[in-house]
């Protein structure tokens, strides 16, 4: 067959620079393009598949990325022709790096169907061959296409009775078991916040669905681990007044005004030491769902973080894939967190509004009233709803229930009397579980 009679194999090399521009730029846009690309191979042109293969090395090693750092790794490598001048083209020449997934896609997408090509020409030739067999020629090529098309998919099957042997070892690994939430009743009904899931919390406004979240990630921080806690709501500086209230026992406001500078410093240090153990990352700078996933895939991988909580999931905006209402949108957002909890054995706290109607009922909200989805529902793993069952009369202490009102993995139920004291960001103990039956079965 006449090559020069064939069409330009499948290439888009504008999608290619813009990914690797966008990765140049930012080792979190590279670290995500490299979950969809797996080989340097995937570039069409040569000196994109050098630029990506120097990446991926950066990325192996934890590495920090940036155009400078990028150089130097090719002149450690000795690696010609790639110098400051064409990354720096590379880099100006990203449309938009909220695209960056969607790039490194297309990229995979022109990938595989050279790869189908290629498996289609060998085919050919083998058929042309008076020596051939027809039924052996389909037979093999026709799994080659197969696994062009399960694109790596097959490796996640395992056959059922290896997967049981090896559940002692994966129940004794720190990925399968539990994090502790700071409300014992709620561990003792639960074992705690379960890691490889995702935990919707839910509450009407002002019920302290924010509070608890900070309450429950200082006790993991607390208990020895890394936790990342992303605000889409709640400005920095009010974070840190709440955890050092939390830390310190005395509110925030009150050593603002009151205290001596020299008697502040000291507050804060007793917050400083109290939290301890772990570590607590905070942004409020987050707002675009991609970012977010970004940010907590990059966390995961740098700083070990265990448990990420999102405050509250329908203050995200949608990049990318345009959806055809609010509905799927926000559905789409809890399915891909939920599948960060799943793939990278860590826990996700997401906070959720309720919607308008349930802030009139005045009782206990319920699953259905989880704002703008009920796919939110259907993507949780356990879900937690918060709800006062004191008068909302400005008093410092509320007593709250909390309703765990979806649980796949163990009992549902309620915990009653908890005081919830504002000022100091606390959840007090003596409250009391009451269990229903274990939700598993049929969730």
């Amino acid at each position: 067959m006449n090559e020069n009679s064939l069409p330009m194999l499948p290439q888009d090399l504008s999608a290619e620079q813009a990914l690797l521009g966008a990765a140049l730029m930012n080792s979190t846009d590279a670290e995500a393009a490299a979950e969809v690309i797996v080989t340097p191979e995937a570039f069409a042109d040569e000196d994109h598949r050098i630029v990506w293969s120097l990446l991926q090395g950066m990325i192996h090693d934890r590495k920090p990325i940036d155009l400078v750092l990028m150089c130097n790794e090719a002149r450690r490598r000795g690696v010609a022709g790639i110098d400051s001048a064409y990354l720096i083209h590379l880099a100006e020449s990203f449309a938009d790096r909220r695209n960056v997934r969607h790039y490194a896609e297309v990229v995979q997408e022109q990938y595989r169907k050279r790869r189908v090509i290629s498996v289609a020409r060998r085919a050919m030739e083998e058929a042309f061959s008076q020596l051939s067999d027809g039924r052996e020629v389909a037979n093999e090529f026709s799994q080659h296409l197969a696994d062009i098309g399960a694109d790596g998919v097959g490796d996640s099957i395992r056959e059922a009775t290896t997967a049981m042997r090896a559940a002692p070892a994966a129940w004794a690994s720190p990925s399968y078991g539990f994090l502790p939430s700071g409300l014992p009743v709620f561990d003792g009904l639960t074992g705690g916040l379960p890691m490889g899931e995702q935990v919707v919390l839910a509450g009407r406004p002002s019920t302290g669905k924010t509070s608890l979240g900070i309450f429950m990630s200082a006790s993991v921080a607390r208990a020895g681990h890394s936790v990342l806690f992303i605000s889409a709501e709640m400005r920095m500086d009010r974070l840190v007044d709440r955890l050092i209230s939390l830390g310190a026992e005395r509110s925030a406001s009150t050593m603002r005004q009151y205290d001596s500078p020299s008697d502040q410093v000291r507050h804060v240090d007793r917050a400083v030491r109290w939290l301890g153990g772990g570590k607590m990352f905070i942004t409020d700078a987050l707002r675009r769902d991609q970012d977010v996933l970004a940010a907590a895939r990059t966390a995961i991988r740098r700083l070990d973080v265990k448990l990420i909580i999102l405050d509250f999931l329908q203050l995200l905006t949608s990049t990318g894939h345009r959806h055809d209402s609010r509905s799927r949108e926000v559905g789409s957002q809890a399915s891909e967190l939920k599948a960060i909890a799943q793939n990278e054995g860590v826990c996700m706290l997401t906070l959720s509004q309720l919607n308008r109607m349930s802030t009139h009922t005045g009782k206990a909200p319920l699953m259905s009233e989880l704002r703008d989805s009920g796919e939110i529902e259907q993507a949780a793993d356990m879900v937690l709803m918060l709800h006062r069952t004191s008068e909302n009369d400005g008093r410092s202490i509320d007593e709250l229930e909390l309703t765990i009102a979806k649980n796949r993995n163990g009992v549902t139920g309620r915990i009653e009397g908890i005081r919830f004291n504002k000022p100091l960001t606390a959840f007090e103990h003596g409250a009391i579980g009451v269990a229903d039956r274990p939700s598993g079965e049929g969730s």
